[in-house]
Order: structure tokens, then sequence, then C-alpha cells
């Protein structure tokens, strides 16, 4: 019993051991951009490229993701080295192999459009779930790699500033009009005659019948004088 259980203790040693051997393997990838900044509506691409491995490299599969205002228009091989043997463009998921095994260097070329309704002032590509194949371990392990491009909006044109109104000339005071003076009607001539003295003197009223009568003998005694004292000088 003691020999069986030496036995089955070793067997779970050298098991550990060989899956630590099989996933012992590891590399590192990096996204290269061509250009630091777009405008909406403009294109651009990513180089995605092995910087080191334990061991070569024959097979990945991953998928490329993008953000919200980026489109992914198509994936390339980097190299003559390198198939591209899948690509699901609804996903993002593609495969490429190498039959030779490579170690470093370019892969693939990732193209994207950045969409022109976009607000933003940055976007993002990144490739993640690798599944990485090398030519003596099963499995190599990659991390995830992203980048990121910044997005220039276009300036709204400013409005022109509307030319100053020029200052109205204050308009001439009219001089005043002289005041007319008010027309009066002429007075009528008051007519003695048709004029009615409605005036009411108190007292009594004089007697003038006798002076008349002494004022006409007067006057007749002094014609009678002046004819007699003519025929008398004529006489003469």
């Amino acid at each position: 019993m003691k020999g069986l259980k030496r036995i089955s203790l070793l067997v779970v040693l050298f098991i550990v051991f060989l899956i630590g051997s099989v996933y012992a393997a590891e590399g590192k990838m990096e996204l290269v951009k061509n250009v630091e900044k777009l405008k909406p509506g403009q294109t651009g691409t990513v180089e995605l490229k092995l910087t080191s491995t334990d061991k070569p490299i024959v097979a990945i599969q991953m998928k490329i993701k993008g953000s919200e205002n980026v489109e992914i228009t198509g994936i390339t091989s980097a190299s003559e080295k390198w198939s591209l043997t899948a690509y699901n463009s609804k996903n993002g998921a593609a495969n490429l192999t190498n039959t030779n095994g490579s170690e470093s260097g370019s892969i693939a070329k990732i193209s994207f459009k950045v969409k022109e309704d976009t607000k933003t002032e940055e976007a993002s590509i990144s490739v993640e779930d690798f599944e990485v194949s090398s030519i003596e371990y099963d499995y190599v392990t990659i991390s995830n790699v992203s980048t990121k491009i910044a997005i220039e909006q276009p300036k709204t044109p400013e409005e022109p500033n509307e030319p100053e109104q020029p200052e109205q000339p204050n308009e001439p005071e009219q001089p005043e009009q002289p005041k007319q003076e008010e027309q009066k009607e002429p007075t009528k001539p008051t007519d003695s005659k048709n004029k009615v003295d409605n005036t009411i003197i108190g007292g009594k009223i004089p007697h003038t019948g006798s002076s008349s009568a002494i004022i006409l003998i007067m006057a007749i005694v002094a014609i009678i004088g002046l004819v007699s004292y003519a025929k008398y000088k004529k006489i003469d």
C-alpha cells in the first residue's frame, strides 16, 4: 500500500510538471498606429507586431474590436510569412498562420474608419482573446493589446460680427412757427341812430318846450335887424 501511494504521488507530480511545461511559454504583442490624429470620416491603420516570444509561433486566433465611434473595415497579413486564413467582419474574429514559425515582426494590418457623426475626441482599437500556438508548445500566453487615436473635431466657423450701424444724425430741430396773432374781428361801429339807450336816469324830466320858443324869437329878431341894417346901408 505504501508503494502504491508513492507511485500515485509521483504520477500527480509528473502531470503537474507536464501542465506547467505546456503553459510555460509567453509572448508579447503591440499595436502600432500609423497616425496620431484623425478627423471624423477619415481612415487609418494599426499594425499588430510580435515583439517577443519564448518559442516561434505558428498560429494565432484573435478578435479585433473598436470603440463605438470606429468602424473596422478590414485586416490583411503584414508580411509574406503570415497568411490570413479566416476573418469574420461581424465579430472581428481572425485567424493567421505561419508554417515556419515566427519569433518577432509584423503579423497583420488592421484598417479602420472614424465615423462621420462622432462627437468624441478619442477612438480606440484593441486585439483581444489571443489563442496562440508554437512549434514546441501547445499554447503561448499573450495579453490583450490596444491603442488610442485622437479625433480632431472640425472647428465651427465663427459667425462674422455684424458691422456696427453708423449713428443716425440727429434731425435738425424745426424752427418754432411764429404764433399767429389771433385775428380780432373788427369792431362794428355803433349806429347811434339805431342804438336804443335803455339807460334809465333817475329824477324828473326837464321841461324844454319854453326854452326852444325863446331861442326861436331871438333868431327872428336878429334876422330882421340884419336885414334892416343892410337896407340902411344901401340908402346911404
